[in-house]
């Protein structure tokens, strides 16, 4: 208000191009290879648990299970990781816990182990997609800092009011 006749000019990222209203949200679409992807860590833990499960007389398969959510988490955020424990934790019921190929537990104790695996699960599973969230957050922040840092060294680098207003005006002959 009190700019007396002086502009006010908002720098963008490289090749983006400024409108005069701000677009609406854009509404998240299904991402379908991201949740085969979950699905394929869980099927590969699968593989992985029933190997050893055949080989070995006792082994503990959830951590298994965990590892792909995790990694499900990491690539693809929260939603396939959710996915992929939600998979992981009826996969590691039905093929692993007695009775064996069924979705019934045979014992009070494999109720917890289920509920304990699952609040596990889920919980890496969001922690891994909220870091990738920040992480790609960050990112586009560097990327509006650098281009901020590089129409500075334009303006500082500009001598007199025609230099300025050239730079302003983005005429970079």
């Amino acid at each position: 208000r009190e700019a007396r006749g002086q502009a006010i000019h908002v720098v963008t990222g490289a090749g983006g191009e400024g409108t005069a209203e701000p677009s609406a949200p854009k509404p998240r679409r299904f991402d379908w290879p991201a949740y085969l992807t979950g699905g394929g860590f869980v099927a590969a833990a699968s593989l992985v648990a029933w190997a050893l499960d055949t080989a070995f007389d006792r082994v503990e398969l959830g951590m298994i299970y965990l590892a792909a959510v995790l990694a499900a988490g990491v690539m693809h955020g929260l939603r396939p990781a959710l996915a992929a424990a939600t998979a992981a934790f009826l996969i590691y019921n039905y093929f692993f816990l007695a009775p064996r190929y069924s979705l019934a537990i045979g014992s009070p104790t494999d109720v917890l182990t289920l509920i304990v695996f699952w609040a596990v699960a889920l919980a890496t599973g969001a922690l891994a997609g909220r870091v990738r969230d920040q992480a790609l957050g960050s990112q586009k922040r560097a990327a509006g800092v650098t281009t901020l840092l590089a129409a500075s060294r334009t303006l500082s680098g500009a001598s007199g009011k025609a230099a300025v207003a050239k730079a302003l005006a983005g005429d970079r002959k």
